[in-house]
């Protein structure tokens, strides 16, 4: 995460991650389309036994452990620059996905590091890749696309910008409902850095794909869509 930037979320806060969490988990923001991502992970990882796999920004690790649980033969690698979240995460994943699982605290700004994390099935984030700073995309997209194998994909889900940014003010209400019953320290830490709950500024979709496909992912596509979120994803090399 840009340190300099002002953020409209704790996460250095180990009350706030786990606020954040149980949040998600008791009014299920965004379980359908975790669910989505998840199904067309196991899907295009279907002819993988024991598949590796890279979560970027993994948070308190809602996603990852929807992964292990789905996916018994998977193993994990979580990344955070966060050591909040990488406390909670372990309390998330839970003893029996333990041994599946590992925790590396790095930010996504900087990507060069993930170099050396060794090699992965294929790579996933959710709602993470919007709050970088911009010129970090590419780099971040080159470094996931250094470390899959030959056939590994990489697969977001995240807030995207409208191509008509006239959308983000006249569909602000309709997104407002889906944070409006946020906890206090969370709806405190958005009034402080004076970001309206709701609003989407973030890159337009199809410059993202695009930037996926400057640094040499294949088959760039977008699987899912609702308002200012979408999945999208693309392989390392196509499997023939």
């Amino acid at each position: 995460m840009d340190k300099d930037k002002l953020e409209h979320h704790d996460w250095l806060s180990v009350d706030y991650v786990r606020a954040w969490y149980n949040w998600k988990m008791e009014t299920g923001v965004d379980s359908d389309a975790l669910k989505e991502l998840l199904n067309l992970l196991q899907a295009l990882l279907s002819n993988k036994e024991n598949p590796r796999i890279l979560d970027l920004g993994c948070g308190p690790g809602r996603f990852s452990k929807m992964i292990l649980d789905a996916m018994p033969g998977a193993t994990v690698l979580g990344v955070d620059y966060s050591p909040a979240c990488g406390q909670v995460v372990w309390e998330v994943i839970g003893e029996k996905n333990r041994a599946r699982f590992e925790f590396f605290e790095g930010t996504l700004n900087e990507p060069q590091w993930v170099r050396d994390l060794g090699v992965f099935d294929a790579a996933v984030s959710s709602l993470v890749i919007h709050d970088l700073k911009a010129e970090s995309h590419k780099p971040l997209f080159e470094a996931v696309m250094s470390v899959l194998t030959d056939g590994g994909v990489f697969l977001n889900f995240d807030h995207v910008g409208y191509e008509s940014p006239g959308y983000t003010q006249q569909l602000e209400n309709l997104q407002q409902k889906y944070t409006e019953n946020m906890p206090p320290i969370m709806k405190a830490a958005f009034a402080g850095c004076g970001i309206k709950i709701g609003r989407d500024m973030k890159r337009p979709l199809s410059q993202l794909c695009e930037l996926m496909r400057q640094v040499g992912f294949e088959s760039v596509e977008v699987f899912y869509r609702w308002l200012s979120k979408a999945i999208y994803g693309g392989y390392k090399i196509f499997p023939s």
